[in-house]
């Protein structure tokens, strides 16, 4: 079985003998080793305006590479440093950073280098791109079921609102342990510290380190004042309440509980005690809105929003999502981006350390959420779908660059795989529907390129959240990057696999390869994901969803007859394993119950 990209990224292979529901997970290396800086190497001015560490590599070092940069070395003489593990962190941090900021220029560069081509060019990125002429994300399971060879079977579950709505108003029968805010005020269980305190931990073990939003030390502190006090009726008491609820509902990752989870159903103890906080902090949160936002504000609305999807109800997160949203739009770092996007691109790259501020985390991890979650959803009343990051980056707490913190490095790094898989959604968007369809020779010429911007996030992840030389394991966080990683693959690749697909007459052989990685990607994601097919957290719909539209696409290349001999070895395992997630999870999301009997249907006029 040939591999997907001949760079580094994860690969999938099945051990021989073994079933593909349980394949083991290798991760292909390749990475560049970090060796400590020489003595009495002369760094480049660029670096030692940025008070890094240069590689010294001719004939300019890595990172004047990376951003275009004029590579000068003349100057002083760099003493080693002190401490060259630390510095080198800091230093893939830094050139993931510098990736963010020149992805703009080779972008730019490629469409160039495209012009007076009769192809229609791709889409330029910017601050306002918006997701192809209408406006709606072509990578979902609903443009799947809309493809002809779908279509004219699957046209009526097209509608994921009217799925999603019917889940949500099972929220008005006031005797399901899912509805807002239907528990009894007594039914809160009293506010003790040694029983919150075990919620708090809950928390900052297993949901915080996705989001590291929260001063662990300051929210700490407010819960041994609440369980002094009493719970007010205040911003502090909204956000503990909701700190709880999130404890209350976690649990930690297992790959040997995947079969066996943590049972946190709807009738469970830990259930009840999650919706009794919940729904206490609902009762405070409303006041928060006439309030004027801010920091406090934003951080309730969205950490009730991870809630909501965390228990499947992707509507209602949405929703808190762009309400913590707007709590951000009078934070001080919104004034930073403008100022930033009319500053020189060096300046920006070379801007020094500041002390960590609140707001641009909060900002940012409120703007990718509800991006993220927007993307996924039918959604009328926002037609235009603004895919454009902010320039800035938030800024790591000085003390999470001392302790290494896990956390941190997984949050800048995905950012910075977000920000690669907008950017090609703005330049594949044009070649997914209309004339562009039957002319992909354009496209092609940028896949060798974001192949190879995939494969550098990947060689540039610190230690710490590296997936090429570590298997993702009972580590949520690689996990989580691992699933992301394999979006931007997807997103390469799925202008040839749809036009494949969907084309009358003979396919363009020329492009078999990339609907071979195409097809291989659907596949690689299942085993890739199954490990946690049972486990809750916020990106679990998420998941499914993905899941789902690769199998999905794996059954409309087989019917469609056109590259059925493109299909990986034995693909009906891995759908039949996204059936049985959806088959888990079914009696809690109306859309998973509705599409596992859409597979199954299919699968059987395939077979």
């Amino acid at each position: 079985m040939e591999s997907l990209p001949a760079t580094p990224r994860p690969n999938i292979e099945p051990d021989a003998g073994a079933s593909p529901e349980k394949r083991t997970h290798r991760l292909s290396h390749g990475q560049e080793s970090i060796r400590p800086r020489k003595k009495n190497a002369t760094a480049c001015s660029v670096c030692r305006a940025r008070k890094s560490k240069c590689d010294n590599q001719q004939p300019r070092c890595s990172y004047c590479q990376s951003i275009g940069a004029t590579c000068d070395r003349s100057g002083s003489v760099v003493p080693p440093s002190p401490d060259v593990s630390g510095q080198a962190i800091l230093d893939r941090i830094d050139r993931l950073e510098a990736r963010l900021v020149g992805n703009r220029s080779w972008l730019e560069s490629a469409d160039a280098r495209q012009n007076g081509s009769q192809e229609a060019p791709p889409t330029k990125v910017g601050r306002n791109c918006v997701l192809g002429s209408g406006n709606q994300s072509p990578i979902t399971v609903e443009a799947v079921l809309s493809w002809p060879v779908l279509k004219e079977e699957y046209g009526p579950c097209l509608d994921i609102r009217d799925l999603m709505a019917s889940s949500d108003n099972s929220c008005d029968d006031t005797s399901s342990p899912l509805a807002f805010g239907t528990l009894a005020a007594s039914s809160l269980i009293d506010f003790e510290l040694e029983s919150c305190s075990h919620l708090v931990n809950n928390f900052f073990r297993y949901v915080h380190i996705k989001n590291p939003v929260l001063d662990e030390d300051e929210i700490r502190s407010w819960v041994r004042e609440i369980s002094l006090n009493g719970v007010g009726w205040d911003a502090r008491s909204c956000l503990v309440l909701i700190v709880c609820a999130l404890g209350a509902i976690s649990a930690p990752f297992s790959t040997e509980d995947s079969e066996n989870p943590v049972e946190i159903s709807k009738l469970s103890a830990d259930r009840r005690a999650a919706e009794a906080y919940f729904n206490a902090s609902q009762k405070r949160i409303g006041s928060l809105i006439t309030h004027g936002g801010g920091i406090l504000a934003a951080q309730c609305f969205f950490f009730s929003g991870v809630y909501a999807m965390s228990i499947l109800r992707p509507y209602a997160a949405w929703s808190l999502f762009v309400q913590a949203l707007a709590c951000c739009q009078t934070l001080k770092c919104l004034s930073k981006s403008d100022h930033l996007v009319a500053a020189p691109l060096q300046d920006f790259v070379n801007r020094s350390a500041v002390e960590w501020t609140p707001d641009e985390s909060i900002y940012w991890t409120c703007f990718k959420t509800e991006l993220e979650t927007r993307l996924e959803l039918e959604l009328p009343a926002f037609p235009s779908m603004e895919l454009s990051y902010p320039d800035f980056l938030p800024t790591p707490p000085r003390e999470a660059i001392e302790k290494e913190d896990q956390a941190w490095y997984f949050y800048l790094a995905e950012i910075a795989l977000r920000r690669l898989l907008l950017q090609i959604l703005t330049q594949i968007a044009p070649y997914c529907q209309g004339p562009a369809q039957n002319n992909l020779d354009a496209l092609a010429a940028l896949v060798p390129t974001f192949e190879q911007q995939a494969a550098q996030w990947s060689q540039l992840l610190p230690p710490e959240v590296d997936i090429l030389q570590h298997e993702p394991g009972d580590d949520i966080l690689r996990f989580i990057l691992c699933g992301h990683l394999y979006n931007s693959y997807e997103a390469i690749y799925w202008p040839f696999v749809s036009s494949a697909i969907n084309l009358q007459g003979p396919r363009n052989v020329n492009f078999d390869e990339f609907v071979r990685k195409g097809l291989q990607v659907c596949v690689d994601r299942v085993w890739t994901n199954e490990p946690g097919f049972r486990y809750r957290h916020h990106g679990t719909w998420l998941m499914m969803r993905s899941c789902t539209r690769s199998a999905l696409v794996l059954v409309a290349a087989k019917r469609s007859g056109q590259v059925e001999t493109l299909l990986p070895y034995r693909w009906q395992h891995a759908v039949h394993a996204v059936i049985k997630l959806l088959e888990f999870w079914g009696n809690e999301c109306n859309d998973s119950r509705d599409r596992r009997n859409i597979l199954d249907n299919a699968m059987k006029t395939v077979n």
